[in-house]
């Protein structure tokens, strides 16, 4: 299932059930994988999710949009767990342009040396790319993860990478629609930002 965000972005992502450790860290209520599609006149795609739900992410994307037709993919972090499907959409649409930072390309490269022949578009803190009537506008924020992650404005909707979030599975998309009990806490759904 898909859930339009806001007009024009929808949430894409992909909600792990079964999983109980995270970077060594329990997660008793499973962890959601967040990614979005942007519907404007450049069709743009912000962050994937983890390559074991691959058949699901593709499927979700196909029922909304053709994806030989997104032309920008944003890779906010290069862990495998928002990045774990670039390489899915770089095989099934060669011209997508990935969009991320500059040690973040080393590393999806790293993970997935086929990309060496896709198309990059690096990009520093303040950069901003139109994608038609939206513009994206780009903040480093190294080292609150990894090195290479970063966050995105589009006007006032922030796309938050690991900011702002818990290790949840849930079918909720707000964390102002939870109701929480005290296993709860880390890093992944969103707070009213994207």
């Amino acid at each position: 299932m898909t859930t339009e965000m806001t007009p024009g972005v929808i949430w894409t992502g992909v909600v792990d059930w079964s999983v109980r450790m995270f970077h060594s860290y329990a997660v008793p209520d499973g962890v959601t994988y967040n990614s979005y599609l942007i519907k404007d006149e450049h069709l743009t795609l912000v962050d994937t999710v983890k390559n074991h739900f691959e058949a699901e992410f593709i499927h979700k994307l196909q029922q909304i949009a053709d994806i030989k037709k997104i032309e920008y993919l944003i890779s906010l972090h290069a862990e495998p767990d928002h990045a774990g499907c670039v390489a899915s959409i770089y095989n099934l649409n060669p011209n997508v342009t990935i969009v991320c930072s500059v040690p973040a390309k080393e590393i999806l490269i790293l993970y997935n040396p086929g990309l060496a022949k896709a198309k990059f578009m690096t990009v520093t803190n303040d950069s901003v790319l139109k994608i038609g009537k939206n513009e994206l506008k780009f903040r480093m924020t190294q080292m609150q993860h990894w090195p290479e992650s970063m966050g995105c404005y589009m006007g006032d909707i922030l796309f938050s990478s690991d900011f702002f979030g818990q290790h949840l599975a849930s079918t909720e998309r707000y964390v102002d629609d939870f109701v929480f009990s005290g296993s709860q806490c880390g890093w992944r759904t969103t707070w009213r930002t994207l």
